[in-house]
């Protein structure tokens, strides 16, 4: 660490006659980033990155590909008994059907049981309770970076999302389901991402929260188990609720994502 200059300025860089002298001949400027990923696109500006690239220099492996999960292991992207967790819910929710909503709900209700006795997530492909033509619920918190919330139980949150298991717009995922009933701090608010299948800039009429510490572990997703990617989950303030703290962690209060999330 250094300790910062006083010559910077309120938004913690330098100034630009400063900034300008500091950078080498052959450095990167801001312009020339920018410049490079941002494009034009159908008349709309759009972005490209690692993330927006990525399906164009990568190909799907099957699921059979046991090499993969070999690698996965070796890497330390996985542990043994995460892939063997793994393993257990795909086979059972294939072998029961559970995955089925009208023909599941046995494996369901024996997973969930099963579950709750050794104390492990419930099964986290549930269906959403509100019923067609439902208006899905709205909670302003105006919840802010640096503050404590708890994420409401799975069943009140299931009570809140459709058939589809969206609210608005906003997927409430199957990886979600192992931080509900925790406590945790906000990280940021997104009101604006990119869409990874287009590079365009999209923004969201109602805003989603980023928690810290908590993103997707891809231990319940169909054909793409084991993802290393991490990505941030995207929370309803309808799903969460505030808890008084008076330590507040500063963090900014915005966040621009990159994820192709719907709304």
């Amino acid at each position: 660490m250094k300790p910062v200059s006083d010559g910077l300025d309120v938004a913690g860089s330098a100034p630009a006659s400063q900034s300008r002298a500091a950078t080498p001949a052959h450095g990167c400027l801001e312009s020339g980033v920018l410049q490079a990923t941002s494009i034009a696109r159908d008349d709309e500006e759009a972005y490209q990155c690692q993330a927006v690239r990525l399906p164009y220099f990568t190909s799907p492996l099957p699921w059979w590909r046991l090499d993969q999960y070999v690698a996965d292991y070796i890497s330390g992207n996985v542990s043994l008994r995460k892939i063997l967790d793994g393993l257990v819910y795909s086979v059972y929710c294939k072998a029961t059907r559970a995955y089925n909503p009208s023909l599941g709900r046995p494996g369901r209700w024996l997973y969930d049981w099963f579950q709750t006795r050794r104390g492990g997530t419930l099964y986290p492909r549930h269906r959403g309770r509100l019923r067609p033509g439902e208006v899905a619920p709205i909670v302003n918190l105006n919840l802010q970076p640096g503050e404590l919330v708890r994420i409401k139980s799975y069943e009140e949150i299931l009570s809140t999302v459709n058939f589809q298991n969206t609210n608005r717009g906003l997927f409430f995922d199957g990886e979600m389901v192992p931080y509900c009933g925790g406590t945790y701090r906000v990280q940021a608010r997104v009101s604006k991402f990119i869409d990874e299948k287009t590079g365009k800039m999209k923004y969201l009429k109602t805003p989603a929260i980023i928690l810290e510490d908590v993103w997707c572990g891809s231990c319940y997703s169909n054909k793409r188990m084991f993802c290393p990617r991490a990505i941030y989950s995207w929370w309803r303030e309808a799903w969460l609720e505030r808890v008084e703290d008076a330590h507040k962690i500063p963090h900014r209060t915005t966040f621009m994502a990159q994820s192709p999330a719907e709304l």
